[in-house]
């Protein structure tokens, strides 16, 4: 199909306008509805809407879910993207977002609040309306209060740019006109000192001052033109003093007066003005009193004083740790007052120090304020408050510091095998910990167990609480449950645990990691025992090792059986710094450093111990080895006659062979004198022999017992003569 040329080129230049139209417009997608305008407030919404106000209105600028990205960052702008920054705020995980913002300087009119989160931006209409505002000079307290000839200083904002102003003041008097000249800014702003006209005493009273620009936009704020008297403070217990002071006509007699009592007469000065202070006494009745100044008789003005009760404080924790964060509320103080407030000697918080900390209310009143405990030696202290006109709570009230409390967590091992049981050391001495929640993940970062269901349990002497070991988790045999699977991941593991202290009621995190190693195979346990480097004491107790039994390897060793976690391995004896205890009939007792060991002798190679019998007194024999020596019964050794040579026998024993020259024969038991001792032995095995030749051993035998009576006869005869 053909396309007509001119429709082409039309369908062309069409799309490549409207490409031109798109790329041009603002991109909306990042917040897709303008932000609400409200009135600041930290409680939840509903909110009063706020679209309109004076330079320095503060206004909430709230956007909801979906309005923006979540977790991104906005900023609002006045009228624009390149006009002056309001703030920023983050965004949560629902698009939400919410900050409060001061209009600038700006002429009246429509604007616009602008929220941009990078990607895109809308705007909320905001109009701003005309402001005036008038203070003394040297300024002073509200309301403003002059006399003709005074200077009265004027601000104004959001009036139109670059336009010049009219000032008029309305009240008793009528309409005066100020004069001089007054233009705005190019933000509607100007700033002007005016004079107070000449009013006669009867005209004075409250007059309106009013500031009108070129397009009719005005703004007024109000004076008093008058005499008067202030107290200051306006209220508050008896015991502090009041600073009282006015205008009254010039170089004037006056007296001041509480109620109807004279407390002080003076002269005003050339501008009239007149002060003096007063304590308020101690027996004057709780409540309204009337202060005056009075001249030529019949003039008066007034102003009130409210007398409070003494100063209390309301506070609570009533103790707590340093860094305890305590809220307080008083009231009987005196009105508009600063207030300091101490701990002991201890200055914790004044309103010099902290503008947040008071001051007072007129009426002498304070409520939620807020004090750190500081750090100091845990005792009870006497807590005042004291304002500065001295109005104090004395030391009726106290605040108890407690000793900072200690937490300590950790996991009671560093390094696992898969299907070991693990578990935490908690230890702290805070009241409560709050729920203890624990979290361990795995090398991956999974989540491999979790709790919250730890209780603390006090020690047996009160000293500190304790997660006890049996309460981390038990199963229904009331055992553990906290056990490493026999498919743990290897690799470095993760735990987390967070709990709330009641001392500073602040979420608390504990972390840290542990291994999980595979288990080591028998070449392993081989390898480290071979390598001379290695602690084999740590080595063995890891593996939970105990010795089971010594045998003779083929090669002629002693060698160790050993049961371990990893399976049963054997090793050289001597590397277990093995010691001889002892031999009992057919047993040897050796000790290592995995515990004692019996053996039977029947299972050693007495030749790889070196096994010498070194001497024999009695039923007694001393045997020597290569792991030490011992003493063993003779009768244990079960010596055996194996052969004769002449008067020569061959004892054999458990534990070896001697020789020596049999001496006695006593039916089957035959006593030989070997070079460690003297054995008696069985020669029955010798005498069931019928080609063994025993004249020999008879002869020896009767020839020592010749030897020996004839020793005895000899004694005698010796003993015969010397007697004789």
């Amino acid at each position: 199909m053909r396309i007509n040329k001119k429709i082409y080129t039309t369908f062309t230049i069409a799309i490549l306008t409207l490409s031109i139209i798109l790329a041009t417009m603002p991109m909306v997608s990042a917040v897709t509805a303008p932000p609400g305008l409200y009135v600041p407030t930290a409680a939840p919404p509903p909110y009063t809407a706020l679209t309109t106000g004076s330079v320095g209105t503060r206004v909430m600028v709230v956007g909801v879910a979906g309005d923006a990205s979540p977790f991104s960052t906005v900023t609002a702008y006045w009228d624009s993207l390149s006009g002056v920054v309001l703030g920023t705020a983050g965004v949560d995980v629902t698009g939400a977002y919410k900050l409060n913002v001061t209009i600038p300087a700006a002429v009246t009119g429509l604007h616009y609040i602008v929220v941009n989160e990078g990607a895109g931006a809308q705007g909320a209409a905001f109009t701003v309306t005309a402001s005036l505002r008038a203070s003394t000079v040297p300024p002073g307290p509200p309301p403003v209060r002059v006399l003709p000839g005074d200077s009265v200083a004027l601000t104004g904002r959001g009036f139109a740019a670059a336009s010049a102003v009219t000032i008029t003041l309305t009240g008793p008097a009528g309409t005066l006109a100020i004069p001089g000249t007054f233009t705005t800014n190019s933000t509607g702003s100007f700033a002007a000192t005016i004079t107070v006209p000449s009013i006669i005493p009867a005209d004075y009273g409250t007059y309106t001052v009013t500031a009108t620009d070129a397009a009719t936009t005005f703004a007024t704020a109000s004076i008093e033109v008058d005499y008067y008297i202030t107290a200051f403070p306006p209220a508050g217990p008896t015991g502090i003093t009041v600073f009282i002071s006015g205008r009254i006509p010039a170089s004037t007699a006056y007296d001041v007066r509480v109620d109807t009592v004279v407390i002080h007469t003076g002269t005003s000065g050339a501008d009239g003005t007149f002060s003096t202070s007063y304590t308020i006494p101690a027996l004057i009745a709780l409540g309204g009193h009337s202060i005056s100044v009075v001249w030529a008789v019949t003039n008066v003005r007034s102003t009130s004083f409210i007398v409070t009760p003494a100063p209390t404080i309301a506070y609570a924790p009533a103790s707590g740790v340093a860094g305890t964060v305590v809220t307080i509320s008083g009231a009987g103080f005196s009105g508009g007052a600063n207030i300091t407030l101490t701990m002991g000697t201890t200055v914790v918080n004044s309103t010099a120090a902290d503008s947040r900390f008071g001051p007072t209310d007129f009426g002498g009143s304070f409520t939620s304020l807020q004090f750190t405990v500081p750090t100091l030696t845990p005792a009870v202290y006497v807590l005042t408050v004291t304002d500065q006109f001295g109005a104090s709570t004395g030391t009726v009230y106290t605040f108890q510091v407690l000793p900072t409390p200690v937490t300590t967590v950790a996991l009671r091992g560093t390094t696992y095998y898969p299907g070991d049981i693990f578990s935490f050391n908690i230890r702290t001495t805070e009241v409560s910990l709050g729920l203890i929640n624990v979290t361990i993940l795995d090398p991956a970062g999974e989540i491999f167990w979790t709790t919250n269901d730890w209780t603390l349990t006090w020690s047996l002497d009160f000293s500190h609480k304790t997660v006890i070991y049996q309460n981390q988790g038990a199963d229904n045999y009331n055992q553990m449950k906290m056990f490493l699977p026999a498919d743990a991941p290897l690799g470095t593991w993760n735990w987390t645990i967070t709990y709330t202290p009641t001392s500073t009621a602040t979420l608390t995190k504990a972390t840290g990691l542990f291994s999980v190693v595979a288990k080591p195979d028998m070449q392993d346990v081989l390898d480290e025992i071979d390598d001379l480097s290695t602690n084999l004491a740590d080595l063995l107790d890891d593996l939970e090792a105990s010795i089971t039994n010594v045998v003779t390897s083929s090669e002629g060793d002693l060698t160790a059986v050993i049961n371990t976690k990893a399976g049963q391995i054997t090793t050289r004896l001597d590397v277990l710094e093995p010691k001889l205890q002892g031999i009992e009939d057919t047993c040897v007792i050796i000790a290592t450093m995995l515990g004692e060991v019996q053996v039977d002798l029947a299972a050693l190679d007495l030749d790889a111990m070196a096994v010498d019998i070194t001497a024999i007194k009695g039923d007694t024999a001393t045997i020597k080895t290569n792991i030490g020596t011992v003493t063993a019964s003779v009768s244990a050794l079960d010596a055996k006659v194996t052969a004769i040579s002449g008067d020569v026998a061959t004892v054999k024993t458990t534990l070896g062979t001697l020789e020596g020259r049999v001496t006695s024969i006593e039916g089957t038991v035959a006593t030989i004198d070997t070079d460690v001792g003297t054995i008696q032995a069985d020669v029955s095995d010798i005498l069931a022999k019928p080609d063994v030749d025993m004249t020999p051993v008879w002869i020896a035998v009767v020839l020592s017992l010749i030897a020996a009576i004839a020793a005895i006869f000899a004694v005698i005869t010796i003993r015969q003569k010397i007697a004789g």
